[in-house]
C-alpha cells in the first residue's frame, strides 16, 4: 500500500513530498521515499521495483528492515558529499549505513520490529545523466543506484579489491 503526504522537512523551511510504502505483509519492511523537488517523484512501476529489490533483499539477510531513500538536486547531493566524504561535487547516490555502524555503541537500532537500516540518497538529475549516458532507461539506473545504497546499508563496501568484486557481483 502506498500513501501520500506532505512533511515538514528536519532543519529546512520546505516542505517535501514524502512518499511511504507501507509495511509489506511478506517482509515487514518499510521504504520511505522523499523528494526534494516535485518533478522528482516516481512513477509508481520504479516504487513497486524498489520495493521489490528491498524485499528480496532483506528476505536473503531474514530481517525485516526500515530504510529512507531521498531524491535530491545535484546542489543537495554535493553539500552531503562535501559535508560527510570532503568532496566537492554532486554524486549519483550516497549511502549512510545505520544500523551496522552502531549497532554495538548504542545497541538495538530497531523501530518495533523493524531494523533501521539506514538512509540512501540519489541524485535524481545525475541519475537521469547517468542513464542517458550509459542508454537505459531512468528505471534502471534508480533501481542500480539504490540497489547500490541498499547494499551499503547492508554492510557491503567497495574500497578494497576483495570487497569491490562482491559487492559487484551482488549488484548483478
Amino acid at each position: 500500500m502506498l500513501t501520500i503526504k506532505r512533511e515538514q522537512a528536519k532543519n529546512r523551511k520546505k516542505n517535501l513530498l514524502t512518499q511511504t510504502f507501507k509495511k509489506s505483509t511478506a517482509t515487514n519492511s518499510e521504504l520511505t521515499i522523499s523528494v526534494s523537488k516535485a518533478e522528482y517523484t516516481l512513477p509508481e512501476e520504479i516504487q513497486e521495483k524498489l520495493e521489490k529489490i528491498l524485499k528480496i533483499a532483506v528476505e536473503k539477510q531474514d530481517i525485516s528492515a526500515l530504510v529512507s531513500l531521498s531524491l535530491v538536486g545535484k546542489r543537495e547531493s554535493r553539500q552531503l558529499n562535501l559535508r560527510y566524504r570532503k568532496i566537492n561535487k554532486s554524486t549519483d547516490v550516497l549511502a549512510f549505513p545505520f544500523y551496522y555502524n552502531y549497532q554495538k555503541e548504542i545497541g538495538s537500532c530497531s523501530v518495533g520490529k523493524l531494523r533501521d537500516l539506514g538512509d540512501i540518497f540519489i541524485c535524481y538529475p545525475v541519475a537521469q545523466e547517468q542513464a542517458q549516458e550509459n542508454q537505459h532507461s531512468l528505471k534502471q539506473e534508480i533501481c542500480f543506484l539504490f540497489l547500490h545504497g541498499l547494499l551499503h546499508l547492508l554492510g557491503y563496501d567497495h574500497e578494497k579489491d576483495k570487497d569491490r568484486k562482491i559487492m559487484f557481483d551482488l549488484q548483478g
